[in-house]
């Protein structure tokens, strides 16, 4: 008999099982609670800091309840975490648990990714006459996750620049009466994560390029919002928000 997964099951459970020693399968518990609540406090660091770190360990263990880890590196373990929040009855009490969750992990993801290069030189072929047909290249690190709520300014108010950690707060609290949200940017410029707020007209600039749109036909779906393309990307290009323009031949089908 293949006691590995009853063990395991015995383990995630947090309950006495008659195939197993209750002294040893308590250790067992104990360690996997604690390597689980370590593990998602690495990866969802705001989310512990807005509940405590005693309601995490709770969340923690309920969490691991029902989605044990399936491979050995625990920092993998846990990307359905946000969506799980959005049925638990913490959201109730803050429903903006679930986004800042999303934006903990996408933050935690880029940390892990690998340092992408950039191609300076191939952003002088937008001189070309060709350019319309080129594609800006994104980071490939760069993700976006947009809320209802202040999502941003909550993150800020607990990882930001200490000094501007109140004023933060205080946007969070604003915009949390308003039913403000916000749309952010997570990306990897060398060895540091960035986060950016965005508006809807630079969201939706991203969104193209994402999208892999020729730089014209781009340009003219934008063209009635307030978004200077102009002032956007050498900034892009400073920062690593974009990595390469790329020719490609027009042809007609």
């Amino acid at each position: 008999m293949n006691y590995q997964p009853l063990l395991m099951d015995a383990i995630a459970s947090q309950e006495s099982h008659s195939d197993f020693d209750r002294g040893g399968l308590e250790i067992y518990q104990r360690n996997l609670l604690a390597n689980a609540a370590r593990s998602l406090s690495l990866s969802y660091p705001t989310v512990e800091q807005l509940v405590g770190e005693d309601s995490f360990k709770i969340l923690s263990r309920d969490f691991i309840a029902v989605t044990s880890p399936t491979q050995g590196d625990w920092a993998e373990w846990g990307e359905s975490f946000p969506r799980w929040l959005a049925d638990h009855s913490i959201a109730d009490m803050y429903p903006y648990i679930p986004d800042c969750a999303a934006l903990d992990w996408q933050h935690h993801q880029c940390e892990r990714a690998g340092n992408t290069q950039i191609n300076t030189e191939s952003f002088q072929l937008l001189a070309e006459e060709e350019a319309e047909n080129g594609l800006l290249l994104n980071n490939s690190t760069l993700k976006t996750v947009t809320s209802e709520y202040p999502i941003f300014d909550i993150w800020m108010a607990h990882h930001g620049v200490e000094d501007l950690k109140q004023k933060h707060l205080a946007q969070a609290k604003e915009k949390l009466d308003n039913k403000t949200g916000q749309t952010v940017l997570i990306w990897r410029k060398q060895w540091k994560v960035h986060i950016k707020r965005v508006l809807a007209p630079e969201k939706e600039w991203v969104n193209l390029i994402r999208n892999r749109t020729p730089l014209g036909l781009a340009l003219e779906t934008i063209q009635n919002e307030p978004f200077a393309f102009e002032s956007w990307l050498p900034e892009a290009i400073s920062e690593h928000l974009i990595t390469e323009f790329q020719l490609t031949t027009h042809t007609d089908t």
